[in-house]
C-alpha cells in the first residue's frame, strides 16, 4: 500500500550565517520545476519533430501567518522583509519531518513578497524564491 505524506509536515528554512531558520511551517508551499525545450526536424526525424531538453526553471513558493516574534530557531515576517529589501541570496530548503524529502537551494532571493492583512483574520505572507541552479536533494557543497 503507498504512503501519503502530509503537506502539515514540510517546513521551509532559509540559511543564516551557520544555522538553518524555519521560514514558515503548516502552510502551502509549491516547487515548480520545469524544462525548456527545443524542437527540431532533420532527416532522421521522418518528417516529425523532435524534442530536445534545455535549460531547467526552478522556483518555490510558500505562505506563512505572519509572526513579528518569532521563536528559537525562526525567522519572522519582519527579517524576511528585510532579506527582500536588500536582495539577500541565500540558502533555502525543504524539509518533511523525518527528513525523507529534502530540496536544497544553493542560492535564491525572494522575488516575491506579498502580505495580507484581513480584517478579523490572521494576517499572512506570501513569498516566491527565484532560484539559481538545480534543486538538490543533499546539503551543497
Amino acid at each position: 500500500m503507498a504512503t501519503v505524506i502530509s503537506g502539515d509536515s514540510f517546513g521551509v528554512y532559509v540559511k543564516v550565517g551557520l544555522d538553518w531558520l524555519l521560514a514558515v511551517c503548516t502552510s502551502s508551499i509549491s516547487v515548480d520545476r520545469t524544462r525548456n525545450s527545443i524542437e527540431f526536424q532533420n532527416n532522421c526525424t521522418a518528417g516529425s519533430v523532435g524534442k530536445l531538453a534545455t535549460t531547467q526553471n526552478n522556483s518555490i513558493s510558500f505562505e506563512g501567518d505572519i509572526s513579528v516574534t518569532p521563536g528559537a530557531g525562526e525567522i519572522g515576517f519582519v527579517d524576511l522583509d528585510a532579506q527582500f529589501d536588500a536582495s539577500t541570496v541565500s540558502e533555502w530548503k525543504i524539509e518533511n519531518a523525518d527528513s525523507s524529502i529534502v530540496y536544497y537551494t544553493p542560492t535564491a532571493f525572494i522575488e516575491s513578497f506579498t502580505g495580507s492583512f484581513p480584517t478579523g483574520d490572521k494576517a499572512t505572507f506570501s513569498i516566491s524564491l527565484a532560484v539559481s541552479g538545480d534543486l538538490e536533494t543533499s546539503v551543497p557543497s
